[in-house]
Order: C-alpha cells, then sequence, then structure tokens
C-alpha cells in the first residue's frame, strides 16, 4: 500500500519503492534548523516569564500593599508566566515550525535528527524514512571497533568528571552570586544586573572546558568520522549499532564480522511488541510530568505563602513554645522546598517503576531495561548493542 508523501516547506522527498525517503544531508539541514529556531522561540518566551516576575517582584514594595496580598499577587504572575510560556509553546512553536514527519507512521523525525541519520529508519515505527548515502568510504579507511570502544572510554573518563565538577562549580557560583548580592545592597536593576553577570561565569567556563575537550576528540582519528570528521563518541551505542556517523549517515565503523550470539533471557521482540512498549512508556513519563508538576505547584504555593501560613505568633497559639515557634518560622519555607524535591524524586521512581513491572521491556541477550525508539530505529539493543528484533531492517 502506498503511503501519502509528507509535507515539507523545503523539498519533496524522493520515492524508494512503495514509500517516500528524504535524503541524509537535506533532511539533517532542515531538521536541525526547525530544532534551532524552537529551541530560540522557547528560551525568549522563558526569559519574558522571568522577566515579567522580576519586575512585578520590585513594583509590587512601593504599592503599599501587605505583604499576604503581595506574595498572592506574585503567586499568580508567576503561574500566568508560565502558562503563558505553555500557550507560546503550544500556539506559535507548533504553528510556525513544521516538523519533518515520517512517511509511515506520521510520527515526529525532528526531535531525534542524530538517531534517524545514524540508522536511516523511523524510531516510532521502524519504516525507512532516509536514503542511505551511496558514497561510503572505502573498508579500509573505518575505524576498527576496538579502537572506537577504547577512545571512547578515555574520552567518557575526562568529560564526565569535568562535567560534573562544572555543574558543582554552576551550583555553588548560584549560591554565592545570591549571598554576594545580597550583602551589596545595589538598587534594581542594578542588582538584577550584577546577578546575571555573575551567574554566568560558571557556564560559560563550563562550556569553554567542553568545548576544548571537543576539539581535542575530533584531534582523535579513532573519535572522528572518516567522512565528516565529526566526533563519534558520545553517541556509543548509536555508532556501534548502526556502524554509521550521526552526522552524515556514512559508514564509520568495521562491521562485525563474528555470529550473533543467541538468546538467553527470552525470546527476540517484534515490531508490535515494540510500538506497545514505547506506548507504555511515554504513558508513564506523562504521568510522572503531571505528578511532578502538581507537587511543584503545590511546593511553590506554600514557599510564596509559608512566612503566613506559620509565623512565630500563630504557631504560639497553637500550643508551640517560643524556641520552637521561631525555628519553624525561620526553616519552615526551606524545609518545604527541600520536601517537595525529595516527593517528587521518590513519586517519579515509583511510577517509573510501576510502569516498567506492568510493562517490562526488557533486551533478551543482557536483560537490561531498553529504549524502544532506539530498538526500533536501530534493531538493536541501546544497552549491549546486539541486534535484539526478528524482522530485519526495512
Amino acid at each position: 500500500m502506498t503511503s501519502a508523501a509528507p509535507t515539507c516547506p523545503t523539498w519533496t522527498p524522493t520515492r524508494r519503492g512503495d514509500a517516500a525517503v528524504y535524503p541524509v544531508a537535506r533532511f539533517r539541514k532542515v531538521a536541525l534548523r526547525a530544532l534551532n529556531r524552537r529551541a530560540l522561540t522557547v528560551l525568549a518566551a522563558i526569559v519574558a516569564s522571568l522577566a515579567i516576575v522580576v519586575t512585578a517582584t520590585n513594583l509590587c514594595d512601593p504599592w503599599g500593599t501587605s505583604d499576604p496580598l503581595r506574595r498572592i499577587g506574585l503567586t499568580w504572575v508567576t503561574l500566568a508566566a508560565v502558562g503563558l510560556t505553555l500557550l507560546f509553546e503550544v500556539l506559535a512553536v507548533r504553528a510556525r515550525h513544521s516538523f519533518v514527519r515520517c512517511p509511515h507512521c506520521r510520527g515526529k523525525l525532528t526531535p531525534t535528527v542524530a538517531l534517524v541519520v545514524a540508522s536511516g529508519c523511523c524510531p516510532h515505527c521502524g519504516g525507512r524514512v532516509l536514503d542511505p548515502p551511496a558514497d561510503d568510504p572505502p573498508a579500509d579507511v573505518l575505524i576498527p571497533r576496538a579502537d572506537y570502544l577504547a577512545a571512547d572510554n578515555t574520552y567518557q573518563g575526562r568529560g564526565v568528571p569535568v562535567l560534573i565538577g562544572g555543574l558543582m562549580t554552576c551550583y555553588i557560583g548560584f549560591a554565592a552570586a545570591m549571598i554576594t548580592l545580597n550583602w551589596s545592597g545595589l538598587p534594581f536593576p542594578l542588582n538584577v544586573m550584577a546577578f546575571i553577570l555573575v551567574l554566568l561565569v560558571a557556564p560559560v567556563s563550563l562550556a569553554a572546558v567542553l568545548r576544548v575537550l571537543w576539539v581535542g576528540g575530533k584531534r582523535n582519528p579513532a573519535l572522528a568520522c572518516p567522512s565528516c570528521g565529526a566526533l563519534l563518541a558520545g553517541a556509543r551505542m548509536m555508532v556501534i549499532a548502526t556502524g554509521r556517523c550521526h552526522n552524515c549517515g556514512r559508514k564509520a565503523i568495521v562491521p562485525r564480522t563474528r555470529p550473533l550470539p543467541p538468546p538467553h533471557l527470552g525470546k527476540l521482540w517484534t515490531t508490535p511488541r515494540l510500538i506497545a512498549a514505547g506506548r507504555h512508556l511515554r504513558r508513564a513519563a506523562w504521568w510522572v510530568v503531571a505528578l511532578v508538576g502538581l507537587i511543584g505547584a503545590t511546593t511553590l504555593g506554600l514557599v510564596l505563602m509559608g512566612n503566613h501560613l506559620w509565623y512565630e505568633d500563630r504557631l504560639r497559639l497553637m500550643g508551640l513554645n517560643r524556641p520552637m515557634a521561631m525555628w519553624v518560622e525561620q526553616f519552615g519555607s526551606p524545609a518545604v522546598g527541600i520536601t517537595g524535591v525529595v516527593v517528587s524524586l521518590v513519586v517519579s521512581f515509583h511510577t517509573l517503576r510501576w510502569g516498567r513491572r506492568k510493562h517490562p521491556a526488557d533486551c533478551p541477550r543482557c536483560g537490561r531495561e531498553i529504549m524502544p525508539s532506539f530498538v526500533l530505529a536501530t534493531r538493536c539493543c541501546n544497552r549491549c548493542g546486539w541486534r535484539i528484533v526478528a524482522e530485519p531492517g526495512k
């Protein structure tokens, strides 16, 4: 049965057999352009929302309103800013920035550009969506698998500690910026500008260090694509499973020569089972988002209204002594915030665990949990890299 060709404002897809396919280079260019526009639009909406909140916070002080009313107003302003950001995302972004869709199932291919380029298949149904490049490099210039794995281990061993240290530095810089600005006593808007400048020091430094690591990795012949020179580190299972570069779609790794080992934990997966497993996993993820959002909104409201929900006089009327009432008034809001974070983590863990128990998705070779979208596109496990799908690639 012939599938309808996907609509795209920039080019008309060619046809391969009974379905339309996209050229690799053109697909990657259009998809990355759509992603960049979407990211910039969402970032602009978030910055505008934060500007509304900061401006409302500083403008409420001279009005002479009571502190409870001011905090209620700030709560509604914050929720309205978040709502406007989400509304802008739903209406403006999706209306102006089109998505490249699969010609088989109409699924969105834009959010998984690297996976689609490397595998050439749709991560939603497993159908072929890209026409593989005809100018693959010769076999003598491909990277041996052992050399690539050793170089990737070295690169990850250097990059992960730098990334963790950089994130910790960002948090420390944020706390230092808050303490410094509280002591400085700068007027508005100089305090906001100084806070932003101090806050950007740690992320900019982290980006510079990661840039140096990235450039050094591209100079390693065991980590650079032999066709386009792109860095293959960070996409280990994708490159091992497909043998191709996630930037140009050409062959990069020497293919396997030994036969596939038999499964030892269960039967191989089929495409319908993988599609159902991915649907159940997305459903569990939406439950996590809904529950964490509800807990976060409740925690935010309690923190903003905390000084009026538990202040000293009211707590003493409830039977607490003076030291305990003063302690609760001082540390009540931070305790509620920390409790909200802990409850969100526990709820997320148990919700995902419930989803995995109800609809298990494990690799029949290594026994670890798989990503259905990755397996549908590559036909291989995202953990061990071996093929675990019964049907051949389309």
